[in-house]
Formats: C-alpha cells, sequence, structure tokens
C-alpha cells in the first residue's frame, strides 16, 4: 500500500510541476501488486515549497478522478 501512495504522490507532483493556470490534472488509482483499482482513495495537492494544502478528491468506485482549476506553481 506504502508503495501505491508514493507513485499516486509522485504523478501527481510532476503532473503539478506541468499544469499552467486552471490547469488539470486527471488519472486512475490503481494497486500494482493486486493488479486493480483503488475506489474512494483520497488524492490530495500539495505546494512544493510548504507542503501546503492546494485542493484534494476523492476517487469514484472505479479509482477515477479528476482535480480542475489549478493555479500555476
Amino acid at each position: 500500500m506504502g508503495r501505491i501512495l508514493l507513485m499516486l504522490l509522485s504523478l501527481i507532483i510532476s503532473a503539478q510541476s506541468f499544469s499552467q493556470s486552471n490547469g488539470a490534472i486527471t488519472g486512475i488509482t490503481f494497486d500494482t501488486s493486486l493488479r486493480q483499482s483503488v475506489p474512494n482513495a483520497t488524492i490530495t495537492v500539495l505546494k512544493k515549497n510548504d507542503s501546503s494544502l492546494v485542493t484534494f478528491t476523492i476517487a469514484d468506485n472505479d479509482g477515477r478522478f479528476e482535480l480542475r482549476k489549478l493555479p500555476n506553481g
């Protein structure tokens, strides 16, 4: 489970660094060891410099999520 969270956090951080003003991130939470999606997972976006919360969402029953209107940086 720790590998999943680390992989998801890396995905979110790298996607955030390429986002423009009013950017968006979409994805699917996935457990690589069980080879299935992770429903109802919490996805958070944090500021790199101080780790403050930018936004968050919860994945749906299929593990899909979308974060919209992300600020630049």
